[in-house]
């Protein structure tokens, strides 16, 4: 017994468009600017970017105690270092933060399916952590070669 397809059924059908001179009342007017939740973050970030570069500058202009003239080098030595901490603490969180996701979702899918993997998971979610804390001893070695 066969069937023959009967496309008439699936053709779309066209609505007529409607013509209007004022705007659809249900949708949203229009913005020239970015909403506010939006400059609020932008500003936020920006001051946060400012104290984090000008921090360790602050930092190193401290050092010199008053009356006697700052050595460069010292105070390149001091901004060197404090970026340097800051880059590793900030790698590494962010490197932790990736690994602990995809490890945590595969250990949660595995532990789903074999309750009894749970210690060999939870083993591969604290290595990934152990990758932050690294960063942080690491960092924290850095600040006091200041």
């Amino acid at each position: 017994m066969s069937r023959s397809l009967d496309l008439t059924r699936y053709e779309p059908r066209i609505q007529p468009m409607k013509m209007s001179i004022r705007p659809n009342k249900t949708s949203a007017p229009r913005r020239a600017h970015a909403p506010r939740r939006a400059r609020t973050r932008w500003l936020a970030e920006t001051v946060m970017a400012a104290i984090i570069l000008l921090g360790p500058l602050a930092l190193a202009a401290d050092t010199a105690p008053a009356g006697v003239a700052a050595d460069p080098a010292a105070a390149y030595k001091i901004i060197g270092l404090s970026i340097a901490a800051a880059i590793s603490v900030g790698a590494s969180i962010l490197g932790a933060g990736y690994a602990v996701g995809r490890i945590g979702s595969a250990a949660i899918g595995a532990i789903a399916e074999k309750p009894e993997l749970l210690p060999r998971a939870m083993l591969f979610v604290a290595l990934g952590e152990g990758l932050a804390v690294l960063g942080f001893a690491f960092a924290i070695w850095l600040l006091l070669r200041i």
